[in-house]
């Protein structure tokens, strides 16, 4: 709500994305009543309900026109892991596997990056490729306790 206005707009939304969602709600109302609000980024959110409506290779593709079309200032690391962990919290394990790739490709002297990669992996079953994963950014990274806990987890596994 606008103090000085006095309008405003209540969206609620029982979902795990309803965050995402009420923000393209607030943008769109925001825009069709030209109500002065700033906004930051929405290109993850964008990207967020794009996956949700038509899939992980759909917000990918989408991502990479929006670099094409010179939004890359916008594009940080962290929008390809946002889009990767609400996959992976989905249960979209493969799909988020995808994206996190894709992530490190992007970002590869990231350690946050293998980080999250190795989580998608440790999730998947997929153990040797953790470690890899983790141990990569625990290199990247040598600050990343995660990396360190996950590792003797993983290890202690085998």
């Amino acid at each position: 709500m606008n103090a000085n206005t006095g309008k405003g707009l209540v969206i609620m939304a029982d979902s795990d994305n309803g965050i995402s969602a009420a923000d393209f709600i607030l943008r769109s109302v925001a825009k069709e009543y030209s109500w002065n609000h700033k906004f930051g980024n929405n290109l993850r959110s964008e990207l967020i309900l794009l996956a949700l409506a038509s899939g992980s290779p759909a917000a990918v593709q989408r991502y990479d026109e929006l670099k094409k079309s010179g939004a890359s200032e916008h594009l940080d690391e962290g929008t390809l892991n946002s889009l990767g962990y609400m996959l992976l919290f989905s249960r979209k394990t493969s799909d988020a596997i995808a994206v996190f790739q894709r992530n490190a490709q992007e970002f590869p002297k990231s350690g946050n990056v293998y980080d999250s990669l190795g989580e998608a992996y440790m999730k998947n079953g997929q153990k040797d490729l953790a470690i890899e994963n983790y141990e990569e950014s625990l290199q990247l990274d040598p600050k990343n306790q995660n990396a360190v806990e996950m590792l003797k987890k993983l290890k202690d596994m085998k």
